[in-house]
C-alpha cells in the first residue's frame, strides 16, 4: 500500500487540504497578559476588575494556544508515522 502523505510535504498537504498541519507564527508567539497597573496607584473597583478580565482572557488564550500546538504537533507526528 502507498502512503500518500509520505509524498508530500507538510506545506503541500496542508494547501490541498484545507487543514492546517504547521503552526503560524501566531500560534508561536507567547500571548502576553495585560500590563500591571503603575505600582502604588489605587485602581477603582470596576477597572480592577476589567483589569482581572483581561489577565484571565489572556491566561485562556494562552491555554488555548498551548493546546493548539500540542495538536498540530500530533497531527505532524501521523503524518511522518510508518504504518
Amino acid at each position: 500500500a502507498e502512503i500518500i502523505p509520505a509524498k508530500f510535504s507538510h506545506e503541500t498537504l496542508q494547501q490541498m487540504t484545507g487543514v492546517q498541519i504547521l503552526p503560524t507564527q501566531q500560534d508561536l508567539t507567547p500571548v502576553q497578559p495585560p500590563p500591571p497597573p503603575p505600582q502604588g496607584a489605587q485602581l477603582p473597583p470596576q477597572a480592577q476588575q476589567q483589569y482581572q478580565a483581561a489577565v484571565q482572557a489572556a491566561q485562556q488564550a494562552e491555554q488555548q494556544r498551548q493546546a493548539k500546538l500540542a495538536k498540530l504537533q500530533s497531527i505532524q507526528q501521523l503524518l511522518t508515522q510508518r504504518l
